[in-house]
This record gives structure tokens, C-alpha cells and sequence, in this order.
């Protein structure tokens, strides 16, 4: 049989059947143990019911508020928390006052020379002076007041001298070329004063002759500036040589079975 909790048969003062009967009982225990509906189990048994006890009151008002108790003795440390994420600059604080001065230190190592700088311009010419008293058409100087004279003097050579000249410089003859024979003048040359060239030596020469053939060439230093055209002795008669500023001693004329190459000239 259903129950219905908004239902109460036995208000109505009615003679009730069996099942308003039953629902009347069912209200009266509903409304003892302070339950609304049937569908929630009271809080309450019918045990409980039967010693007296009954349900449980309202809730009472709430109390003042008591006094605070005494502080509690503080707890065990614990352990200690991860750093934090480093935080934002602080602003720059005020400057502070200026140092004193330090020592001087060392000197540094000297520096390279700077490039030289560029000529000054050329100064002003200066007005021209007074000119001198001239000194007269008769008159003598101590040899003392002449600056290097009596220096001069005493290197001066005599009036009867002579000059002794350089020693002979063998020539290297050219391929083919030989001396003449023994006791013949060998090839060499010198200077005997001043810029006065000799040459000397007779050669001939194994192979047959090509024209204008170098027989020699000179040093430098004996060798004239312009090209010197010389005759000398020649097996048929005469020779002719041709003297160059580089030195080559040439045949123009002349045959291979002698030919003699002593000469003078000036480089000059």
C-alpha cells in the first residue's frame, strides 16, 4: 500500500477503514520522530521511541563568542622553500662622492718617430746687404790667413817629378785566340797617368777569322767613351783594330796568323 505523507485521514472527524486507519498511524509516527517524509529512515528507532527518548531537538541559538586561548608553542621548522625567481633591477642609487687620485704611474715605452712633416715655405728674401770696401789693386795676403794655402803648398810636387803608372791587368782572350809565341808581349792593360790607356800584346788565332770578331774586351774603367779606330802590326802587313765604350777590342783588317794590339788613347 502507498503511503501518502501530505495526508491525514483523522482530521476529518470521519469513521476511517482499515487503509485511513493504517495512513493515520503512519502520519502520527512521522510527525513523533520529526521526519517530513517517509522516504528518508527516521533518525530514530521505535526502541528508542519505546525508553522515552525522543528525537533530537532544534538547534539551539548560537553562543557568544568565548575568549581566545593562549598562544599554542610554535611549530617544528620546516623545510626550506625553493629560491624564487630573481627580481626585477632596483633603481641606480645616488652617485658617490669622487675618489682621491691615484698614483702616477710608470712612464710608457717610448713611441716610433712621427712621419716627418711637410717643408715649411720658403722665408722672405732678405734685403741685400751693404757691399763691402773693395780691397785696394796693390796688396798682399799672409799665406797663414788663407784658409787650406800653406796646406797646399806643402803637398805640391816638385817641379822635376815623375809619375809611376798602374800595374799591367792580364785580358782574357776570346775563344780561339792565343798568344803569339813565346817572348811575344802578352795581352794587358794599364793606365800610365791620368786617363791614358795601354794595351799591349801580339795573339793569333787556331780557327779561320769571322768578320769584325771581338779578339778582347776591356775592364770598366779602361774603356773609351767613343769607338777609337787604331792601326797596328799585322802578320801581312798591318792590322786594323776598332776599340768600343763596352770594351770589345774588334779586328776590321787583318789576318789570323798575328796580329798585335798594342795602342794608346785617352778615355776621353
Amino acid at each position: 500500500m502507498k503511503i501518502n505523507d501530505n495526508w491525514n485521514p483523522a482530521a476529518n472527524k470521519t469513521n476511517l477503514n482499515w487503509a485511513q486507519n493504517i495512513n493515520t498511524i503512519a502520519f502520527l509516527i512521522k510527525k513523533i520522530t520529526g521526519q517530513s517524509s517517509w522516504h528518508t529512515p527516521p533518525p530514530i528507532s521505535l526502541a528508542d521511541l519505546a525508553r522515552g527518548q525522543g528525537a533530537p531537538g532544534a538547534p539551539g541559538i548560537k553562543g557568544d563568542k568565548g575568549e581566545t586561548g593562549e598562544t599554542g608553542a610554535p611549530g617544528i621548522k620546516g623545510d626550506k622553500g625553493d629560491t624564487g625567481e630573481t627580481g626585477a633591477a632596483g633603481a641606480p642609487g645616488i652617485k658617490g662622492d669622487k675618489g682621491d687620485t691615484g698614483a702616477t704611474g710608470a712612464p710608457g715605452i717610448k713611441g716610433d718617430p712621427g712621419v716627418p712633416g711637410v717643408p715649411g715655405a720658403t722665408g722672405t728674401k732678405g734685403d741685400k746687404g751693404d757691399p763691402g770696401t773693395p780691397a785696394p789693386l796693390n796688396h798682399t795676403h799672409e799665406i797663414s790667413s788663407v784658409n787650406g794655402l800653406q796646406i797646399a803648398l806643402d803637398n805640391k810636387a816638385p817641379i822635376a817629378h815623375t809619375h809611376s803608372p798602374d800595374a799591367w791587368i792580364n785580358l782574357s782572350l776570346a775563344t780561339g785566340w792565343g798568344n803569339y809565341a813565346v817572348g811575344y808581349s802578352t795581352p794587358q792593360c794599364r793606365k800610365i797617368i791620368g786617363d791614358l790607356i795601354q794595351i799591349k800584346g801580339t795573339v793569333k788565332k787556331s780557327i779561320a777569322l769571322i768578320g769584325n770578331e771581338t779578339i778582347t774586351t776591356l775592364p770598366i774603367g779602361y774603356r773609351p767613351k767613343e769607338i777609337m779606330l787604331i792601326s797596328t802590326w799585322g802578320s801581312n802587313g798591318n792590322s786594323r783594330l776598332q776599340i768600343e765604350p763596352n770594351g770589345a777590342v774588334k779586328l776590321l783588317n787583318g789576318n789570323n796568323n798575328g796580329v798585335g794590339i798594342e795602342c794608346l788613347f785617352g778615355l776621353n
